[in-house]
């Protein structure tokens, strides 16, 4: 199936491309697909709360993505 894959890691940062992924999915009429990047070294630093809620959303996505 062809489609526009969109890698992000979220943030400000991403804006552009996520603008720049959406106008380019309307110009050539393309279902677009968004993937997010997760630096795992990254986690190691950051608090458990937050930990907790990027495990819980990647989980959301798998099992969002075993559906389709």
């Amino acid at each position: 199936m062809p489609g526009i894959v969109c890698a992000i890691r979220g943030g400000p940062a991403s804006k552009p491309t996520i603008a720049r992924s959406i106008a380019l999915a309307k110009e050539t009429d393309l279902p677009l697909f968004f993937l997010y990047v997760v630096n795992l070294d990254f986690l190691a630093y950051t608090s458990s709360s937050r930990i907790h809620t990027i495990t819980q959303e990647m989980e959301q996505m798998g099992e969002l993505l075993s559906q389709i």
